[in-house]
């Protein structure tokens, strides 16, 4: 999740937040519901 305020990245091969510049953990809601969402998804397929 990247905004002009903060750029809160997650890397899925080791289960971590890689980068996460700016203010720290604004992005981070909105980060987790994108994930929560993209998995809700994927497992009504």
């Amino acid at each position: 999740m990247v905004t002009l305020d903060n750029q809160h990245i997650f890397d899925c091969e080791s289960n971590s937040i890689s980068t996460d510049r700016g203010i720290k953990g604004k992005n981070k809601p909105k980060a987790e519901a994108f994930f929560q969402t993209l998995y809700d998804d994927l497992e009504r397929r």
